[in-house]
C-alpha cells in the first residue's frame, strides 16, 4: 500500500518554492540485493546534490542540505520494505512514500516536483467496502485513500456476540439476534437443501444488509462481500446487485485480519479501475476526430494556458525530456536528457492537477497511435483560470 492521499498530492502540485528535489528508485525486498537499497539511495541523493551545486548553491551549501535528507533516510526510510519508494525534497518539508510497485532510477531537481509515478497509484486508491459475512461474524470495513477502517456498527457487533454465545453451547448452531428480543438460528449441521434453513439464512443477510445499508453510497464506492460460496450466494439476493457476485472474495473470512482481506481485494479493485479508464477513454475520443482533441504538446500548452483545456490523458511510461517557452510557445525536445531539461508531461500533469483539470494515466500501449498525451479543450470557452 501507499500512503499518499489526493490531498497530498494536490499539495506537491502546487509547491513552487525552488530547488523541489524528487528522488525516485527500486526496493529490494529480500535476499542478498536488499543490502544495496541504501547504497544506491545515497548515491542518487549525491547525485541531487551535484545538481544543487550546479544551478542552484554553493558547494558547501548543496551537501549541507543533502546530508539532513541523509541523515532523514536512515532513521525513516526502511523501516517498511515495499518495491518502489519516492522521496519529495522542500525547504520545508521531506515527503516519503513506498511505492506498491518497483519505479525506475530517477533525480530531478527543478522548479516543480517530479509527480508522474505517483498518479497512478493514486488511480489505484478508489474507494470501497468489504463486508466480511460468515455465521460467526460480521464486519463492514471501508477503505478510503488505500486505508482501511473497520466500522464501529451496533448492531454488526450484537449479531456477532450472540452467535459466539450459541457456538460455544451448541457448536453445530448460531443464533442472530434482530432486535426486539428475536434471534434467527442457523448453523452447519442444518441440511444445506432444508427450506426452513435457507429462509433462516436469508433472514439473516437481510437483516445484516439492514444494518449496513446507510453506510453504503456513491462516496463510499463499491461494496465487495468475503464470505463462502452458500453465504455470498444468499446475500447477492437480498441486495439485488447483479455485479456484486463477481466482487466476491471466497472463503470464510474470520481468521482474516482487516488488511489481509484488503490485500486480497487488490485484484479486484484493480480490475474495476482499468473499466474506469477504459470509460474515461471512450467518453474522451468520443470527439476524437474534432479539432477540440489533440496530442500536439504545443496544442495541449496553448490550450492549458488559455484556460481551455477540458481534461488530459497521460502516457504512464513515457518520458519527454525538453525545454517549453510560454512566451513563445515553443516545445524543443531532446532525445536524451540535459541537465537542463525537465519532463514536459509531468509538467502538464502539475499543471492539470493544481488546476483541477480531470486527468488520468494509461499504459504507454493503450493511448491511441502511442500519444505521449492526448489534450481535450473548448475552443472559445475557459473552463479554468491559468495560474504558473
Amino acid at each position: 500500500m501507499c500512503d499518499i492521499q489526493t490531498k497530498e498530492l494536490t499539495e506537491l502540485a502546487n509547491q513552487n518554492t525552488p530547488p523541489l528535489i524528487s528522488v525516485y528508485l527500486p526496493v529490494e525486498v529480500t535476499g542478498r540485493e536488499s543490502k544495496q537499497n541504501s547504497i544506491r539511495l545515497h548515491k542518487l541523493l549525491k547525485q541531487a546534490e551535484s545538481a544543487l551545486a550546479n544551478w542552484w548553491f554553493e558547494q558547501p551549501e548543496a551537501e549541507k542540505y543533502i546530508n539532513k535528507v541523509m541523515s532523514f533516510a536512515e532513521k525513516t526510510v526502511w523501516k517498511k520494505r515495499t518495491q518502489g519508494m519516492a522521496i519529495l525534497i522542500s525547504g520545508q518539508q521531506i515527503y516519503h512514500y513506498d511505492l506498491p510497485d518497483p519505479v525506475p532510477e530517477l533525480v530531478f531537481v527543478g522548479e516543480r516536483f517530479y509527480i508522474r509515478p505517483l498518479l497512478p497509484v493514486i488511480q489505484e486508491q478508489i474507494p470501497y467496502s468489504i463486508l466480511a459475512l460468515s455465521q460467526n461474524h460480521a464486519r463492514l470495513i471501508q477503505v478510503s485513500e488505500g486505508q482501511p477502517t473497520q466500522l464501529k456498527i451496533p448492531e454488526l457487533e450484537q449479531m456477532s456476540m450472540t452467535a459466539t454465545r450459541a457456538k460455544e453451547s451448541d457448536p453445530g448452531l448460531q443464533r442472530h439476534s434482530i432486535g426486539s428480543g428475536k434471534e434467527i438460528l442457523h448453523g452447519h449441521q442444518a441440511e444445506p437443501d432444508d427450506p426452513h434453513s435457507k429462509i433462516r439464512l436469508h433472514e439473516f443477510c437481510q437483516h445484516v444488509f439492514d444494518a449496513i445499508k446507510s453506510k453504503l453510497n456513491d462516496k463510499h464506492g463499491p461494496l465487495l462481500l468475503a464470505a463462502e460460496n452458500r453465504m455470498a450466494v444468499e446475500f447477492c439476493k437480498v441486495v439485488a446487485d447483479q455485479d456484486l457476485s463477481s466482487r466476491v472474495l471466497s472463503g470464510n473470512p474470520d481468521q482474516k485480519s482487516v488488511e489481509d482481506l484488503q490485500h486480497e481485494s487488490l485484484s479486484i479493485i484493480s480490475r474495476m479501475v482499468a473499466g474506469r479508464r477504459q470509460k474515461f477513454m471512450d467518453d474522451f475520443l468520443t470527439r476524437h476526430e474534432l479539432p477540440d482533441v489533440s496530442s500536439d504538446l504545443e496544442v495541449i500548452f496553448e490550450e492549458l494556458f488559455a484556460g481551455r483545456l477540458e481534461s488530459i490523458c497521460l502516457a504512464e511510461e513515457t518520458q519527454v525530456w525538453g525545454l517549453y517557452s510560454e512566451s513563445t510557445g515553443v516545445i524543443e525536445q531532446h532525445s536524451e536528457r540535459r541537465d537542463d531539461d525537465e519532463e514536459l508531461l509531468n509538467r502538464l500533469a502539475v499543471y492539470a492537477i493544481s488546476h483541477k483539470i480531470p486527468w488520468m494515466t494509461f499504459p504507454a500501449d493503450e493511448m491511441p497511435e502511442q500519444s505521449a498525451a492526448i489534450g481535450r479543450f473548448y475552443k472559445g470557452a475557459v473552463t479554468h483560470e491559468f495560474h504558473s
